[in-house]
C-alpha cells in the first residue's frame, strides 16, 4: 500500500476518534451540568427554609447560588459555541428569534424581515446573549431587529435603546472575560456569540445606535 494511502487512512481514523471524543465529552458535560443543577436546587431550597437572624449572610449565599446557576447555563452555551464537526442546517431566523424573545417579557420588540441561514441549535443562545446584554447591562426596554438578505448573506441588526457600550471596552467587547455596566457578568456572553457566528462562517460586529444604545450586527450565510 502506498504511503499516501496509509497517511490518508490514519488521518481518517484520527478524525473519527476526535469526533467520538467530542461526543463523549458533550455527554459527560451534560451529566455534570444536570447533577450540579440538581444539587444547587437542593442547597437553595434548604437555604430558603433555613431560619437565621443573619439575613445578609443568607442573601449572600443565595446570590452565590444564582451566579452558579448562570455559570452552568453559560458553560452549556460555550460548549455549543466551540463544538466542531456538527452539521449546519437551514434555520428560519424569525422562528429562532421568536423562541428567544419569550425570555424577555419586559422588553418591547419590533422585528422586520426574515431569511433562512445555515446554523444549528446554538443560534437561539446567540440571540439570548445579545438581547440579554441589552436588557441586563444596557438597561434597555426596547429592541428593534431588522433582518435583511444581502447577496449570499443575511444581516441581522439588533438595536437597543439602552445606555450603550463603555468607551473603554469597545475594542475588546467580544473578547473572553470582558464585561461592562453596573451588573457586570462573567464576560462570556458576547464571546460565545463571536465563537458561534465564526463557526457558522459569519461575522459579528458592533456600532453605536442613534440617538442612544447599541446595535449588534450578525452576518450569517443565507439560503
Amino acid at each position: 500500500m502506498k504511503t499516501e494511502e496509509l497517511k490518508g487512512m490514519e488521518k481518517h481514523l484520527s478524525e473519527e476518534k476526535i469526533v467520538e471524543l467530542n461526543q463523549a465529552l458533550r455527554i459527560l458535560n451534560k451529566i455534570l451540568r444536570h447533577d450540579m443543577l440538581n444539587n444547587i436546587s437542593v442547597i437553595m431550597l434548604s437555604l430558603e427554609m433555613m431560619k437565621t437572624d443573619d439575613i445578609v449572610l443568607k442573601n449572600r449565599a443565595l446570590s452565590a447560588i444564582e451566579k452558579s446557576i448562570k455559570l452552568v447555563s453559560k458553560m452549556r452555551d460555550l460548549e455549543a459555541a466551540i463544538s466542531s464537526g456538527g452539521e449546519l442546517k437551514p434555520y428560519d431566523v424569525k422562528t429562532s428569534l421568536d423562541e428567544s424573545i419569550i425570555n424577555f417579557p419586559e422588553i418591547k420588540f419590533k422585528i422586520q424581515g426574515n431569511c433562512k441561514v445555515l446554523a444549528d441549535e446554538a443560534l437561539v443562545p446567540v440571540f439570548n446573549n445579545v438581547i440579554g446584554n441589552a436588557a441586563i447591562h444596557g438597561k434597555s426596554d426596547r429592541v428593534d431587529i431588522l433582518i435583511e438578505k444581502i447577496g449570499d448573506y443575511c444581516n441581522i441588526k439588533i438595536s437597543d435603546n439602552g445606555t450603550g457600550v463603555d468607551e473603554k471596552i469597545k475594542d475588546t467587547l467580544f473578547d473572553e472575560g470582558v464585561s461592562y455596566g453596573e451588573n457586570r457578568g462573567m464576560g462570556l456572553g458576547l464571546y460565545i456569540v463571536k465563537k458561534t457566528i465564526a463557526r457558522y462562517g459569519g461575522e459579528v460586529s458592533f456600532e453605536e445606535n442613534t440617538p442612544k444604545g447599541a446595535t449588534f450586527i450578525l452576518k450569517l450565510k443565507s439560503l
